[in-house]
């Protein structure tokens, strides 16, 4: 089977979303936008794609608020450097004083693949960001325990917080 095929087939399975752009540049070589090259079906449905194909269009098509992104201003200084990077994004949603509800967090990588093309991946970590953020949230009552706490999340293992006796 043709190379397309196969890497439609590879990256169809993965559960995290996985793109390749080309950099779109203006007259002066600035780049201005994105071309999608390839993206698997992740990808499709978190930018909201569906059955469309967008390969040929445009971020700055796919979502209109993309060129005025910090993501979009990241995805350019990892082509024009051409190094790799990686990034988390979260975003908040205030719930009066100091508390701050989280409403999204991702986990983004980026490698330079040359000539302008990059390929991307991500995936959607927010249910682990919220009960991170809960725990955080509850750390200030521990914090003055007497004896040794450890948070652990459950789903992994991961040690979210620690009081200094512990």
């Amino acid at each position: 089977p043709p190379i397309d095929s196969l890497l439609r087939e590879a990256t169809d399975a993965l559960s995290d979303c996985f793109a390749i752009y080309r950099a779109a540049t203006d007259e002066r070589g600035d780049v201005v936008d994105f071309a999608v090259e390839h993206m698997n079906d992740a990808a499709r449905r978190d930018i909201g794609a569906g059955g469309e194909e967008p390969v040929g269009q445009t971020l700055g098509r796919l979502q209109p608020d993309y060129l005025r992104s910090q993501a979009f201003r990241w995805l350019r200084h990892i082509v024009e450097l051409e190094v790799p990077g990686g990034r988390e994004v979260s975003a908040y949603e205030p719930l009066g004083g100091e508390r701050r509800r989280l409403l999204q967090s991702s986990d983004i990588r980026a490698a330079p693949l040359g000539d302008g093309r990059v390929v991307v991946v991500w995936r959607d970590v927010t249910e682990h960001a919220r009960a991170d953020e809960d725990l955080r949230l509850h750390s200030t009552v521990l914090r003055r325990a007497a004896d040794g706490v450890c948070l652990v999340r459950a789903s992994d293992g991961v040690i979210v917080y620690a009081n200094h006796r512990f």
